[in-house]
C-alpha cells in the first residue's frame, strides 16, 4: 500500500489548482464555460477526496501496525515465560532419600506402634527402586518430570531398596518398582509395577490433591 508524504500532497494540490485555473480562464463561452467550470470544481473535489482517502488509509495502517506489534510483543512474552517454566521443570528431579532422611521427612518407623504418623508438610509419592531394575529406569524420567510439575504441591521421593532395606521392609515392599502415595492426612496407598505418566498424574491429582 502506497502513502504520500506531506511534500507530495502539496505538489498535488498545486497541480490540481493550476489545472482548475487554466480551465476556467481558457473556456469562456456559454455551455463550454459551464462544463469547464464544473470540471475545475470536480478536479478540486477529486483532490480533496483523494487526500481524505489517503489519510484514512494511513490511519488504518498505523492502527493495524500497532495491533500487530502489540500482538507480537504479547506472543514473545508468553513464549519466554513458557520457555522459562519449561526449563525450571526440566531442572527438577525426584529426591533420593536414605533411611535417616526418610524418617525425618516422611515417616519414622522406628518409634513402633501401629499408627502411621506422617512427618511431611505436603503429600508425598515414594518410588522404591533399584539401580539394576529395568522398569525402575523407565520410571525415573517420569518421576523427575512429575517432581517439576507438582513442585510445591507434592514431594516426589525415591528410595533405593538395596541401600535402605529397612525402609522397604517397613512398607512390605517385595517387588519393584513400588509406589507409595501418602496424603497429608490419612493412610498410605501402595501400587506396584510401572505405570504411564498420565496414570501417575491422574492418581496424584485425585488421591493426594483431591482434584
Amino acid at each position: 500500500m502506497r502513502f504520500y508524504s506531506k511534500k507530495n500532497i502539496v505538489w498535488h494540490a498545486i497541480f490540481f489548482h493550476l489545472f482548475a485555473f487554466i480551465v476556467q480562464h481558457k473556456c469562456r463561452k456559454g455551455r463550454i464555460a459551464n462544463v469547464c467550470g464544473y470540471s475545475a470544481i470536480s478536479s478540486r473535489r477529486f483532490f480533496v477526496e483523494f487526500c481524505t482517502i489517503k489519510l484514512n488509509n494511513m490511519k488504518l495502517f498505523v492502527k493495524s501496525a500497532l495491533l500487530v506489534v502489540m500482538a507480537a510483543l504479547f506472543s514473545v512474552t508468553a513464549f519466554a515465560q513458557k520457555t522459562t517454566e519449561a526449563k525450571n521443570v526440566k531442572r527438577m528431579k525426584a529426591t533420593i532419600l536414605n533411611a535417616e532422611e526418610f524418617r525425618e521427612k516422611v515417616y519414622d518407623y522406628t518409634k513402633g506402634g501401629s499408627e502411621f504418623k506422617f512427618e511431611g508438610e505436603r503429600p508425598v509419592v515414594v518410588d522404591f527402586f533399584a539401580t539394576w531394575c529395568g522398569p525402575c529406569k523407565m520410571m525415573s524420567p517420569v518421576m523427575d518430570e512429575l517432581a517439576g510439575e507438582f513442585a510445591g504441591q507434592v514431594d516426589i521421593y525415591k528410595v533405593d531398596v538395596d541401600k535402605a532395606q529397612e525402609v522397604a521392609a517397613a512398607f512390605g515392599v517385595r517387588s519393584i518398582p513400588t509406589f507409595v502415595f501418602i496424603p497429608k492426612e490419612g493412610q498410605p496407598r501402595i501400587s506396584t509395577g510401572a505405570m504411564g505418566i498420565e496414570v501417575m498424574r491422574n492418581y496424584i491429582n485425585k488421591e493426594l490433591l483431591g482434584k
